[in-house]
């Protein structure tokens, strides 16, 4: 249970004072992305001076800021469900209503959220801003019904934004819609929290392994690892580590023999933040050698970190990097070089770190997102007829 304060009874909430703006964050997933995009989003909207109310599914496990208001609906059981959505005095919109919210923010679309729009729209009556994280699904995700919860919010949001140029720029194309941008930040800690089992993390990870993290899905380029890994592993010293949830995929596990019989060390396990975050940090560089990508939350982890990237240049992946890694083509040979420049040239991996170690702290980064989201929902305030 986190510690944020219990606003089960929304009237008890608005005695806390005047605040700049009041705003509902409303996310009904239970893990991952989407939870921890919402529990950052809330942190820099806090910091922004705005008094903030998350309404969360139960079933949320997501660690949330003590100052935070937490409404939670336990929206992924049956009876639960209906009085989230449909029961006059405990549906979101009432919820909306009751804390007297300026306006909504959808962090990220969630299947059963598409039912509550009627709720959000009729009852709450207050601008809604919705962050779509991908132009399309990717192959391998569980997407039909969040593909079309996405179109649906899309259609009845006011304001749409993206975590990332390139995916606004390919959704204004396929929807019509103004779509802006934002940075996206570190979505969990960026402080190693636990040892690592059998290893201790390196002082700057720059004799560590290169390391691909995550769940091990067919459009992350396991396979063009397997290649480039095959071409590079005989003439080097360098380790390759492969951790993340195993999917069952059949090219997936043809990747991974091949990885495991060329040396790479292997484990098939989902990583909680702790461990994902020592992973990373023991890291020479993380690769992402994906075949198609919307953005990463992995890149912003690393280089909060220090960590460099070497990632394949899709989707919103060369956008991310900058100057803190290294871009290749999705091909064989050109991730090879890259693993060679990483494993040889110290001077090169030098100067990207000493890059990272002058970027904005990860909070500074959320404060700044959470500016840009009030600042555009300022201007729709006063046209919405608020009772």
């Amino acid at each position: 249970m986190d510690g944020s304060r219990d606003a089960s009874n929304v009237a008890d909430v608005n005695a806390t004072g005047p605040a700049t703006m009041k705003l509902v964050l409303w996310y009904w997933g239970r893990r991952g992305g989407g939870a921890q995009f919402t529990a950052r989003l809330a942190e820099g909207l806090l910091g922004c001076g705005a008094d903030v109310l998350v309404h969360l599914s139960t079933d949320n496990s997501e660690q949330y800021h003590p100052d935070l208001s937490i409404v939670r609906a336990p929206v992924h059981h049956p009876l639960g469900a209906v009085h989230a959505i449909a029961h006059p005095t405990k549906s979101i919109g009432s919820t909306i209503r009751r804390f007297d919210a300026d306006a909504v923010i959808h962090p990220m679309v969630n299947p059963l959220t598409t039912l509550a729009w009627p709720s959000v729209r009729l009852i709450g009556r207050r601008p809604i801003l919705t962050v779509i994280h991908d132009p399309a699904p990717h192959p391998g995700d569980e997407h039909l019904l969040m593909d079309l919860a996405a179109r649906h919010a899309v259609r009845r949001s006011d304001l749409v934004v993206a975590p990332s140029t390139y995916v606004s720029t390919a959704l204004a194309a396929s929807t019509g819609r103004n779509v802006g941008a934002i940075q996206l930040g570190p979505l969990i800690s960026n402080k190693p929290l636990v040892p690592h089992t059998g290893r201790s993390p390196h002082a700057d990870g720059i004799d560590g392994p290169l390391l691909f993290a995550g769940r091990l899905l067919p459009y992350k380029g396991l396979d063009l690892l397997a290649d480039a890994w095959e071409d590079f592993a005989g003439r080097s010293s360098v380790r390759l580590r492969v951790v993340g949830e195993d999917t069952g995929d059949p090219s997936v596990q043809a990747a991974l023999a091949k990885l495991e019989s060329l040396g790479a060390e292997i484990e098939r396990r989902w990583l909680s933040d702790a461990e994902l975050v020592n992973e990373i940090s023991s890291a020479r560089a993380l690769v992402l050698p994906y075949r198609e990508a919307s953005q990463s939350g992995l890149i912003p982890l690393a280089h909060s970190l220090g960590v460099p990237v070497i990632a394949t240049e899709v989707g919103a992946l060369k956008e991310q990097i900058g100057q803190g890694g290294w871009i290749s083509t999705p091909h064989r040979t050109s991730l090879q070089s890259l693993f060679q420049t990483v494993a040889v040239d110290r001077e090169s991996v030098a100067r990207v770190r000493f890059h990272l170690a002058g970027m904005k702290s990860p909070s500074q980064i959320w404060v700044t997102v959470a500016q840009q989201l009030i600042n555009q929902l300022e201007p729709l305030l006063h046209r919405v007829d608020q009772p």
